[in-house]
């Protein structure tokens, strides 16, 4: 009884992403918004990987990019801005940390 509503909780606590996590701005484009994907194995570094995190994506774990129909106009250069950032799924943080501290503690 006791794993099953510490799972419970666990998978509420997991669940809460904070607000300020992504940015709430567009942006132009989706490689803006996203960034490149690797030419190389996450085992491989150097020069020839070239990857840049887009501003969705920069930390872990990341969330999704969205494209939305109601565009904003950049006001100085008239730029249409219609990706977005979606929240991911799941945050581990300090929260969780002490649960499972707990969990492990009983």
């Amino acid at each position: 009884l006791w794993c099953v509503i510490w799972c419970f909780g666990a998978s509420f606590l997991l669940s809460q992403v904070p607000d300020g996590y992504t940015p709430k701005e567009a942006y132009a484009t989706y490689q803006e918004a996203y960034g490149t994907v690797s030419n190389c194995a996450f085992w491989e570094t150097g020069s020839e990987c070239t990857e840049i995190a887009g501003q969705c994506n920069n930390k872990w774990p990341t969330g999704s990019v969205w494209r939305d129909d109601d565009c904003d106009a950049d006001p100085i250069t008239g730029v249409m801005k219609c990706w977005r950032c979606a929240p991911p799924r799941y945050i581990f943080d300090v929260r969780f940390a002490i649960s499972f501290f707990v969990y492990l503690w009983n």
